[in-house]
């Protein structure tokens, strides 16, 4: 019974025999060796790899902790190291570390007196009275500035209703220049205001559009013609209401103006001429041909300065028949009146005071 159990227990330690020999085969073909002595000294340098990887990740955290970067960066720098320039650098730099300690140990007494120097401060009579007159000071200051906040409230409420008020029974002549402003500029201003500037004097202000103020030294060159024109025409207006028609001469009023303001301009202009007579004098031969793609045919005029007058003969009407031979003795007919003289011949008969007297 003992020789059959040792022979079943001879057959199990077979089988993990066989078992263990096939793990070593597998250890073996793995490790890239071919008996168990190889296999033996793989695994000691394994062991050692995993060791040195440990100990790598070991100071890498150190050089980390140290502000040193990574690892291979720090690999690099030190390769570039002067070896024979090592010491006297690490003196250098305990030297500035000295120096640096020096100052933080300076910095530390400094801040300890200044400390020192405020808790006396603080419990002085010195500091209780300078509390005393910060807190009578900040009275004052809140106290000024309430009575500076409602002064301005009170200042901007009186403008507002100055304005209201100028704007609810402002003049004619700056209502009407209001109307023709944004017509003359294509609508890319809105109106005209009144404001007072930094000396407290009152100022004439163009809106845009958009809603911004603009002061008329602000204005382009054209835009500036423009407001003046509108503020002129207005003021012929209210004349000619007040004191009846007189001729208006504009000179060149179109010079700054581009075409679609040009348009607009010469359909006031039109307007105006309902109310009375307008001349406008220019030399540039587009605005005649604006004038007519603007104006009614029937009421525009166009004359040409440079062409030649008609010969006045040809103005004159037919002459009257010779007297009969009866009627010789009776006195001779009166003569024929003279034609009406063409614009340019009117205007090169006016006077330089004359002239004054008609703009």
């Amino acid at each position: 019974a003992a020789r059959r159990d040792q022979q079943a227990e001879r057959g199990g330690a077979r089988g993990e025999a066989a078992a263990a020999e096939e793990r070593l085969a597998a250890l073996r073909a793995a490790a890239g060796v071919d008996d168990d002595a190889a296999l033996a000294e793989a695994e000691e340098r394994s062991a050692r790899a995993a060791a040195l990887r440990t100990e790598l990740a070991r100071l890498a955290g150190e050089i980390a902790q140290v502000g040193g970067g990574d690892v291979d960066a720090v690999a690099a720098e030190v390769a570039g190291l002067d070896a024979d320039a090592l010491p006297a650098r690490l003196e250098a730099l305990g030297a500035e570390a000295a120096q640096r300690r020096a100052e933080r140990d300076a910095r530390l007494q400094e801040l300890t007196r200044a400390r020192d120097e405020l808790e006396r401060l603080e419990r002085s009579e010195e500091a209780a009275q300078a509390a005393q007159q910060a807190a009578g000071l900040l009275a004052e200051v809140r106290d000024l500035a309430e009575r500076y906040g409602r002064a301005r409230l009170a200042q901007k409420v009186l403008r507002d209703a100055i304005e209201r008020y100028r704007r609810d029974h402002e003049g004619p002549m700056l209502r009407r220049a209001n109307e023709l402003f944004p017509a003359l500029t294509c609508d890319r201003f809105s109106g005209l205001v009144t404001e007072l500037d930094e000396h407290d004097t009152w100022v004439l202000v163009a809106v845009t559009a958009d809603g911004q103020r603009r002061r008329v030294d602000e204005l382009s060159d054209g835009t500036r013609e423009q407001l003046f024109l509108a503020l002129r025409l207005a003021a012929i207006e209210r004349y000619v209401a007040a004191s009846g028609a007189v001729p208006v001469v504009f000179d060149d009023v179109l010079l700054e103006s581009d075409d679609p303001r040009a348009r607009r301009i010469l359909a006031a202009l039109a307007d105006l001429a309902s109310q009375t007579q307008v001349l406008v004098l220019t030399h540039h031969r587009h605005l005649v041909a604006l004038a007519r793609d603007t104006v009614a045919a029937d009421r525009l005029d166009v004359v040409d300065l440079d062409a030649p007058a008609a010969p006045a003969a040809a103005t004159e009407p037919e002459a009257a028949p010779e007297p009969a031979p009866e009627e010789a003795s009776e006195p001779a007919q009166a003569d024929a009146p003279e034609p009406a003289p063409s614009l340019a011949e009117e205007l090169d008969r006016i006077t330089p005071g004359e002239q004054g007297a008609l703009l």
